[in-house]
C-alpha cells in the first residue's frame, strides 16, 4: 500500500508542476495585459482566462489528491 502512494504521489507531482508553472507565468503576463488593455487584449483575457481558472483548479484539486496519498 505504501508503495501505491508513493507511485500516486510521484505522478501526481510530474502533473502539479507544469500546471502551477504555467499558472504562475500567465498570472503577471495576463495582470500586465488587463492593466493596458488594448483593443486586443480584453477579447485574449476573456478567452483565456477560463482557461487559467480550470488550471488553477486542477492544480488545487490535484495538491488535495497528493495531501491525501502522502497521508
Amino acid at each position: 500500500m505504501l508503495v501505491i502512494k508513493r507511485i500516486v504521489y510521484i505522478f501526481l507531482s510530474i502533473i502539479i508542476v507544469p500546471i502551477s508553472f504555467f499558472a504562475n507565468i500567465t498570472w503577471d503576463w495576463w495582470t500586465t495585459l488587463w492593466e493596458k488593455r488594448t483593443w486586443w487584449s480584453v477579447p485574449l483575457f476573456i478567452t483565456l482566462a477560463p482557461l487559467y481558472i480550470i488550471c488553477f483548479l486542477i492544480g488545487i484539486s490535484l495538491e488535495w489528491w497528493v495531501a491525501l496519498a502522502d497521508s
